[in-house]
């Protein structure tokens, strides 16, 4: 089942105000928006893969990304690529990164790639081109980097496949 398209929109909605003496405080709000463009097609973005769960203290799961089952329709997938991704975290700290074997550095680099996060966090990548997945190039990796507490985390993964 393809998509219809793929869209990955951020927004940042802020206030801020100036006091004055004797005056009404100055105020500036206002949204900030990205959103990547041109959309990715059906003809190029054909699967979102999506997983959630939870990790104990100093625990981590590895997702090879070239051999998953879609969770909703429990179909199993082959992707070549991947597009975009959204990871978000619960109750703990957190790690995202390629992974040991076989990582799929994908938009990280440096000698030890990763995106940490506190509880609540979340964070957002997304491209129109696709990064290749392969046999050698296909692990991520989430952690729970905190030594004690429950970590819960979700990930969407928007992907390219036959």
């Amino acid at each position: 089942m393809p998509l219809t398209f793929a869209n990955l929109q951020l927004t940042l909605s802020w206030q801020q105000e100036l006091s004055i003496t004797g005056f009404n405080a100055s105020t500036q709000t206002g949204p900030m928006r990205a959103t990547i463009t041109p959309t990715v097609s059906a003809a190029a973005a054909r699967e979102v893969y999506f997983a959630q769960g939870t990790l104990a203290a100093g625990a981590s799961v590895t997702i090879n990304l070239n051999a998953v089952t879609e969770p909703a329709f429990n179909r199993a997938l082959t992707p070549t690529g991947a597009y975009m991704i959204e990871v978000t975290g619960s109750g703990t700290t957190w790690r995202y990164d390629p992974g040991a074997a076989d990582p799929l550095a994908w938009f990280l680099g440096g000698t030890t790639p990763q995106v940490n996060g506190a509880a609540g966090d979340a964070f957002a990548f997304g491209s129109t081109t696709a990064t290749a997945i392969s046999a050698g190039a296909k692990n991520i990796r989430i952690t729970n980097t905190a030594g004690a507490g429950t970590l819960t985390y979700s990930l969407s993964v928007v992907l390219k496949t036959a």
